[in-house]
C-alpha cells in the first residue's frame, strides 16, 4: 500500500464521520456527539421537515462514505 492510498482512505474515513456524526447529532438533538457544535433548529422556524430530512441525509451519505463497496456514491452525493 502506497502513502497516497492511506491518504486517501484517512482522508475518506474522516469525512464519513464527519457526515455521519453531524447527522446523528442533529437527529437526537444533540444527545449524540457533537463533533461540528451545538444542533440548532431554531434558525429555521416551521422547517423541522427538512431539517431531519437533512440530517437524515447526512447519516446516509457517511454510511455510504464509510462503507469501503459504495464510497464513491457517498463521495459524489458529497458533492
Amino acid at each position: 500500500m502506497r502513502l497516497y492510498d492511506i491518504y486517501l482512505l484517512l482522508i475518506r474515513l474522516f469525512l464519513g464521520y464527519v457526515f455521519a456524526s453531524a447527522g446523528l447529532c442533529k437527529l437526537t438533538a444533540g444527545q449524540f456527539g457533537q463533533l461540528i457544535g451545538p444542533p440548532t433548529a431554531d434558525m429555521l422556524p416551521g422547517l423541522e421537515g427538512i431539517w431531519q430530512f437533512l440530517a437524515a441525509s447526512q447519516v446516509l451519505v457517511g454510511a455510504l462514505v464509510l462503507s469501503g463497496r459504495w464510497s464513491l456514491a457517498g463521495l459524489l452525493a458529497l458533492l
